[in-house]
This record gives C-alpha cells, sequence and structure tokens, in this order.
C-alpha cells in the first residue's frame, strides 16, 4: 500500500499501473452491474441457470465496463478521486496521498485481500471500495466497489440502453419468456 501511495503521490504512472490488475478490476465491477442490474430488474435467474445468465448480462456490461476501466480511467481516479468521465459526476473527494489514515480501518478479507472505504469522512453508502490482492507477492488494486448511487446510475443506464433487447436476452437464455 506503502509503494503505491508513493507512485502516485510522485505521478510515477508506469509504477502504479503495475499495481494494477485490470482483468481483475473489469470482472470487480462487471460482477456488482450484474447483480444490480438482477435486483434492478426483478429478473433475477432461478440457480441452476443463473452463471449461464449472468454470463448473458455480463456480455451487456461488459462494453460499459470496458469502455471506462483502463488504464488512465484507474490512474485519473487514484489521483484525481474523479469518476467524471464515466459519464457521471461523482466524485470520490480523496487522493491516494490521503489513504495513511485509513489503514486502522481497512477491512481484512482473507490472508490475500484489504479494502479500504474512501472517502472516510463519507455515509458508507457514497464511498468506494479500493481493494488490494496479493498477487505474485505484491499488493495490487484488484477491484473497486461502486457506491451505490454510482452503481444504480451506471444500471439504469444499462437499462436505457438495452431496454427490453438485454432484458428479453436474458429471459431466452433462462428459458422464461
Amino acid at each position: 500500500m506503502a509503494s503505491l501511495g508513493r507512485a502516485t503521490a510522485s505521478d510515477d504512472r508506469a509504477a502504479v499501473t503495475r499495481r494494477l490488475d485490470l482483468p481483475a478490476i473489469r470482472a470487480s465491477l462487471t460482477h456488482q452491474l450484474v447483480n444490480a442490474y438482477w435486483d434492478a430488474t426483478g429478473r433475477r435467474p432461478p440457480p441452476g441457470v443463473a452463471s449461464y445468465a449472468s454470463d448473458g448480462a455480463a456480455a451487456m456490461a461488459n462494453p460499459l465496463v470496458s469502455q471506462y476501466v483502463t488504464e488512465d480511467s484507474i490512474l485519473d481516479f487514484l489521483e484525481r478521486g474523479s469518476v467524471a468521465s464515466a459519464g457521471t459526476s461523482g466524485k470520490a473527494g480523496f487522493s491516494m496521498a490521503k489513504v495513511w489514515p485509513l489503514v486502522r480501518d481497512a477491512e481484512q478479507r482473507g490472508f490475500t485481500k484489504v479494502a479500504f472505504r474512501l472517502p472516510p469522512d463519507a455515509a458508507r453508502q457514497e464511498q468506494y471500495g479500493i481493494v488490494l490482492r496479493l498477487k505474485d507477492f505484491a499488493w495490487r488494486v484488484g477491484g473497486v466497489e461502486l457506491p451505490l448511487p454510482l452503481r444504480d446510475r451506471i444500471v439504469k443506464r444499462m437499462i436505457r440502453d438495452h431496454g427490453q433487447t438485454g432484458a428479453l436476452a436474458v429471459d431466452r437464455l433462462v428459458g422464461s419468456t
């Protein structure tokens, strides 16, 4: 964590990039959006076909996630705390240089994961989660947990952009049209 903070504070983008696991970050966001999509549409698939239906819903979320979760967007997020480039007006209101007081509030998730809630003075539903994972003997950013209002705005956009087409495709996949 200290090396990530130092790299961000010194604007060493190459060092920060080495500490990003972009596929894991994208998978983390896609998983959040798929589950939120099921909740928002009321079309949660039955357990026997949930993984297949989740793959279909992920196919809708992946282009959106891939468009916004790039090396540059994550670096900008870590440096400025802004997600405005994602078509939202959300502000994280922090920089990695201010993370140190958060260590005491870190959430340990087993031996290989730790999560930090940012900004620390915001209500829980307004906080981002930054998940660090131990990979190849180094801590890497392996997930970003969206605040609920931002996640809900993105899901509304998914529903708007895919409308009935996306819902019907998922219904066909689970066999309930």
